[in-house]
């Protein structure tokens, strides 16, 4: 089945013939200065203007589109956990929690490179700090939902409340310790897969779309922020 990615950001292609004048002048720069280990940087050293923001856009959106891979990798190990779960070992309870967990870190970082893109734009006089409050107010207001989301999960509460987290820690936990859960009425086997199946399944229907909707502001800033950096 083919599932919904959450987009790349795309580079400016106002910038691209920029970019691509980078390309030699960074394969200089490791020959001269073998490879950055210790800083993990490379030193440009001085740059005109136009490179100097194709490098600035370089940053910012490999940064984010790292973070998105990472994101719908966590997407698709929580839609395959039910599968797996006879080959990973340790509670399905635990990993879907940490996979969730997971998500949330990862999303949470798109806000400080975010935050570092505007103050390194400010900085660099890409915009003003009062351009700076309002992208920062707009981009927080978006992904205020994905903050109460993970507020409620994984941080506001001692434990993750709701009937289908509750039946499936109780469904972990019962078949960690040789034993399995039966309906009251019907005294049918309640399936630990069925039931992570469905956990997942409705959580990644929840965190997709947060997802595609940080990845889509962000294009959105990035676009606008072009417009700025081109008055240059």
């Amino acid at each position: 089945m083919t599932h919904i990615q959450i987009p790349e950001i795309s580079y400016p292609l106002e910038y691209m013939e920029d970019l691509m004048r980078l390309t030699p002048l960074i394969t200089e720069t490791i020959e001269r200065d073998g490879l950055p280990i210790k800083s993990g940087e490379i030193n440009l050293g001085k740059l005109d203007l136009r490179l100097e923001i194709a490098h600035f856009y370089l940053s910012w959106i490999s940064e984010c589109n790292e973070v998105i891979a990472n994101l719908n990798l966590t997407l698709a190990d929580l839609r395959a956990l039910p599968e797996r779960l006879h080959i990973l070992g340790g509670l399905p309870w635990s990993r879907y929690k940490l996979l969730v967990r997971t998500f949330f870190h990862e999303f949470y970082r798109l806000r400080e490179i975010f935050n570092t893109a505007l103050s390194i734009s400010v900085k660099r006089g890409f915009m003003t700090k009062s351009e700076q409050q309002v992208a920062r107010n707009a981009f927080h207001d978006v992904i205020q939902e994905a903050v109460d989301l993970r507020n409620s999960l994984v941080h506001g509460r001692v434990s993750w409340g709701g009937e289908e987290h509750i039946e499936l820690h109780l469904l972990s936990f019962a078949r960690a310790s040789g034993h399995r859960l039966v309906h009251r009425e019907t005294g049918d086997e309640v399936s630990l897969e069925r039931k992570l199946q469905q956990t997942c399944m409705k959580m990644v229907a929840v965190l997709q779309p947060e997802g595609v909707k940080v990845s889509t502001i962000m294009s959105a800033f990035v676009r606008e922020s072009v417009q700025l950096t081109s008055k240059l």
